[in-house]
């Protein structure tokens, strides 16, 4: 098979157009959504009635994520196996605790309750398979809806183009990288005398992690 080739400069053009529409149309969005759950919903509905009105006491957004996340601690979620042949009850049980076993040791419980908070509030839990280790286990990792960029254009992530996922990293972890570390580094003596800009920083709905260090060695 032909080794594939990139241009990283149409490969950086189409991200910055994804980011573009995300930060202008999405974001915008998701921090109005945010800003209702994390408390200001009163704020926002008691604007919009009477005063005379009769209000719930009930904030909607944490409501529903909050039954969600109930949901997962009170059921398990793990697919279980059945026996069809008389005889074999015994180690399809041994078999189900593995699976109970694995799922709770996996630590996905936990992911699930980002991943479903971050579904219900924006309709977007994205989560990857990172890797399969050496003892051939699966490691999956829990996103943000921060860091990932989809194809504005297409109707689902699967029919999109491309898939973005924006990283900040300290690029004295780069310059010890065994393949590009020495790019890296003469990178950094060129342009790292002042600082980098950590970008990925703008787009946090959490509004933390605000970059105070002049010469910040983040780079996203």
């Amino acid at each position: 098979m032909a080794e594939q080739k990139y241009n990283v400069q149409e490969i950086m053009q189409k991200f910055n157009a994804y980011r573009s529409f995300k930060e202008s149309v999405v974001i915008p969005e998701w921090r109005l959504i945010h800003s209702l759950y994390a408390g200001k919903f009163w704020d926002v509905f008691k604007s919009h009635i009477e005063d005379f009105t009769i209000t719930p006491e009930t904030n909607y957004f944490e409501y529903h994520v909050q039954a969600f996340m109930n949901s997962v601690y009170s059921g398990s979620f793990i697919g279980t196996l059945t026996a069809v042949k008389s005889g074999d009850e015994e180690a399809i049980g041994k078999l189900n605790a593995f699976l109970q076993y694995d799922w709770l040791n996996s630590g996905i419980k936990n992911k699930f309750l980002d991943i479903g908070r971050m579904g219900e509030l924006y309709n977007f839990g994205p989560a990857r398979v990172e890797a399969i280790d050496k003892s051939g286990k699966i490691v999956v990792k829990t996103l943000t809806q921060d860091e990932v960029y989809i194809d504005p254009q297409a109707s689902t992530y699967r029919d999109g183009e491309a898939i973005f996922i924006e990283r900040a990293i300290n690029i004295d972890v780069l310059i010890k990288d065994k393949d590009f570390g020495d790019v890296v580094k003469k990178y950094d003596a060129e342009n790292g005398k002042n600082g980098y800009a950590n970008k990925t920083l703008s787009n946090r709905l959490d509004q933390g992690g605000a970059q105070v260090n002049t010469k910040n060695r983040t780079v996203s």
